[in-house]
């Protein structure tokens, strides 16, 4: 019965909303015997007809804000002014009639797209440019965005690209199956791949507008690389966000977005930076798409987030929505490096500094915290001013970004995270009878992930430089060897008769080396030195290999000595047989080595300080990961042996520790990396609309609905600890059991994926 219902309606309004190229009224039509107008369209008509499109997306604009943010782990409604509507989405209660789930408005924009593209002459040309090219590519843009919101939010929907002009033909599309975003985004891919390439196929230039005609569409390699994100097809979703960073010059120079503390000590209630509201300074180089609205119902459509997000800050509940707990909880689980190079003689770096307000302090520049002259003793307030720059919102949202570069840069990070995650395979060698190797997962991806978040891509040089980098990246598989193949080689003469010798390689292509030696076959002996020329010194021993001692008492030291190497010769001889071992390679190679790269910073730096300083956000430290996950004691202590195989004792009696296995795999390391990932998502774009979407990729792509489920169910809980902390937990300060805590029956509910979707209505 539902599903008749929601065919009716959309049958009445995908009918009834056909826009016409001199911006009328929309028809209110729902019969077969209407006749429209599809004849093709003017230049005139054209540009009315995309502004009627962009005037569509108004209508959805604020709902996937509410929507993204509402079902997250980073918001939650304050029941005492909230709306039911608002309340119900909150609390995955979908029944009944809510303004907030109308899939029929997504359609209008649809249909309005497909009429638009149907009536379209793209081959018109005027001074040998075709005018009309332009707009069918946005166009093309606004459907496949509004395609994307309508997959994501009900998972399986009618998917179609004909007009909607009958009824009739309305319930027969309604009737098709529904596909999923693995579905959609074939035909999406399919649909917008041609037209990637934004010097072939600008977007349109129109006066009049508030802002540059191009920030009102997202660009095509955007929608392209989240599409293919969401098939898990990382490779091309790499190559789409890196060409879209490249041709766009987009930087994360943490100008406008980002807090800090300017020193490790002080009075200082709230951080400093330029950490601007989202609405604020639009500009080409911060924002992928942007929706405008007007600052009166008077002169047209308004948003309703200031009425949402907006209130009293010094008063409880004066606003719908607020911070949540969790949130609160994840930036202060984040550790603050503060480097102090004041004195350059003496750097230093603090963690955490002494301050109430510790981890990340983003949440502060976008949450307004403290309560005014309250006397209840709650401490959060959580009232919400990233579209407000802070205070009490009151004149209304006029511009809200729909994206913004930093996204971009976050999903190339999931893209190479899932890239790393690949699974391993054999690849046999020089034929059976050489055996097998295994061919890891792609090699670099994951450090080139982390390089995102912990330094920024680009060249990094100069003392003050925790990491020097030329900003040059290059990831490499190892594919299938090349087949068996037999050569006859030719010896090769120089112009004396002198055969040729040529330097030797090994399969990757580097050189095989061999000792230097003297006239009678020894090998030539020389100083060793290390990568910077220093001297590398070795104790002197005596005839039976015992250091000697000097008259100080300490060992007796030299240059240690090694054999000279040069690379080994070797001559092509007449008939000699060889086979070819020579590995084929997907070599992935990413340049950031330009000028507006430079100052790129590592994303986490622009709430956790010096990350390019922090030693403990890492990937590269298995103590670290242990801890994460909560099995520093599960780690197997590593002695030194004698060559019989017992524990070497030290002089203090105890044996000799040579290292500690925390049992830590590559599978581990790479869910490690995603979920810094999946937390610098909140931590950054907190409620922006993405965060629910995000998280049932995220749970998809690592297979565990967990990731989601349990994060959501936590929202109402600050946790000290992270999700892999629930069963015995950890120790607090105070001696008490850190657990992680999170709300049983809405656990139970979201670990079923079926209820992560809205319901068609």
């Amino acid at each position: 019965m539902m599903k008749k219902n929601f065919i009716y309606s959309l049958c009445i309004l995908l009918c009834g909303t056909l826009f016409l190229s001199s911006c009328e009224d929309m028809l209110e039509v729902d019969s077969d015997r209407v006749e429209y107008d599809m004849s093709p369209l003017t230049l005139n008509d054209t540009v009315y007809s995309v502004l009627g499109i962009l005037k569509n997306i108004q209508a959805v604009a604020d709902r996937q804000v509410l929507l993204g943010e509402l079902r997250g782990d980073l918001m939650v409604v304050n029941e005492g002014s909230a709306v039911t509507d608002i309340q119900k989405i909150a609390r995955f209660d979908f029944s009944g009639d809510n303004k907030y789930l109308a899939a029929k408005d997504y359609y209008s924009i649809i249909n309005n797209c497909n009429i638009y593209l149907a009536r379209v002459d793209t081959s018109l040309t005027r001074d040998n440019v075709k005018p009309m090219l332009r707009e069918y590519v946005a166009v093309k843009s606004a459907r496949a965005w509004t395609y994307m919101q309508l997959a994501m939010n009900y998972g399986k929907v009618p998917y179609f690209t004909e007009p909607i002009l009958t009824h009739s033909l309305s319930q027969e599309i309604f009737n098709r199956p529904a596909l999923g975003i693995e579905e959609i985004a074939d035909k999406l891919i399919e649909d917008l791949r041609p037209y990637a390439n934004p010097t072939q196929y600008p977007m349109p230039s129109y006066s009049g507008l508030y802002y540059a005609t191009e920030l009102y569409f997202m660009p095509i390699r955007q929608l392209l690389g989240d599409l293919y994100l969401w098939k898990k097809d990382y490779r091309n979703a790499i190559d789409c966000y890196y060409n879209l960073i490249r041709d766009k010059k987009y930087a994360v120079d943490g100008v406008g977005n980002r807090a800090f503390w300017m020193s490790d000590e002080g009075t200082s209630e709230y951080p400093s930076g330029d950490y601007l509201p989202l609405a604020s300074s639009v500009k080409k180089e911060n924002t992928l798409a942007v929706v405008t609205f007007s600052s009166s119902s008077e002169y047209g459509s308004v948003s309703d987030l200031h009425n949402i997000f907006g209130g009293d800050y010094t008063v409880t509940g004066s606003h719908q929505v607020a911070a949540a707990p969790g949130l609160y909880g994840l930036s202060q689980r984040q550790t603050y490096c503060y480097y102090n190079d004041r004195n350059s003689s003496n750097p230093y770096v603090v963690y955490n500094p002494n301050r109430e307000k510790l981890g990340d302090v983003r949440i502060y520049a976008n949450v307004q915290d403290n309560l005014m002259n309250d006397e209840t003793g709650i401490k959060y307030n959580g009232f919400i001013t990233k579209y407000s720059g802070g205070g009490i919102l009151m004149n209304g949202l006029t511009s809200l970004r729909l994206g913004r570069p930093v996204q971009t840069y976050l999903r190339l990070a999931e893209a190479l995270a899932g890239l790393a995650a690949e699974e391993s395979t054999e690849i046999t060698v020089g034929g059976a009878e050489s055996g097998t190797i295994e061919s890891s997962s792609w090699k670099g991806a994951e450090a080139m992930a982390m390089h995102i978040l912990k330094y920024g891509l680009g060249v990094k040089e100069g003392k003050d430089v925790a990491l020097k980098h030329n900003g040059k990246f290059e990831i490499k598989k190892r594919l299938n060897d090349t087949p068996d193949t037999t050569y006859v080689m030719v010896e090769k003469l120089d112009e004396n008769g002198e055969v040729i010798m040529i330097g030797a390689v090994d399969e990757e292509g580097n050189p095989i080396m061999e000792p230097v030696l003297d006239e009678e076959g020894n090998p030539v002996m020389i100083a060793a030195v290390d990568a910077e020329g220093n001297p590398i010194m070795e104790p002197v021993l005596d005839e039976e290999g015992n250091p000697v001692v000097g008259e100080d008492g300490n060992p007796v030291m030299q240059q240690k000595m090694v054999a000279k190497e040069q690379q080994k010769m070797v001559a092509e001889m007449e008939e000699q047989m060889v086979i070819n071992f020579v590995a084929d390679y997907d070599v992935i190679s990413l340049d950031f080595s330009e000028t507006e790269f430079k100052n790129n910073m590592g994303i986490h730096a622009f709430g956790s300080g010096s990350s390019d300083r922090d030693v403990y956000y890492t990937i590269d430290n298995d103590s670290v990961i242990a801890a994460y996950f909560d099995i520093v004691d599960e780690a197997e202590v590593i002695y030194e042996l004698d060559e019989e195989g017992n524990p070497v004792v030290g002089e203090d009696g105890n044996p000799v520790v040579k290292g500690v296995d925390y049992g830590i795999t590559h599978a581990m390391k790479i869910e490690y990396l995603r979920n810094l990932i999946l937390d610098e998502c909140a931590l950054e774009t907190s409620f922006e609309g993405y965060r629910f979407t995000d998280l049932i990729r995220f749970a998809k792509a690592m297979g565990n609905n967990d990731v989601l489920a349990k994060r959501v169910a936590a929202r109402a809980f600050e946790n000290k600890v992270n999700m892999y902390y629930d069963t015995e937990g950890a120790y607090g300060s105070d001696g008490s059991i850190l657990k992680y805590e999170w709300d049983e029956s809405l656990y139970n509910t979201l670990s079923d994926e079926s209820n992560w979707y809205l319901p068609l209505k």
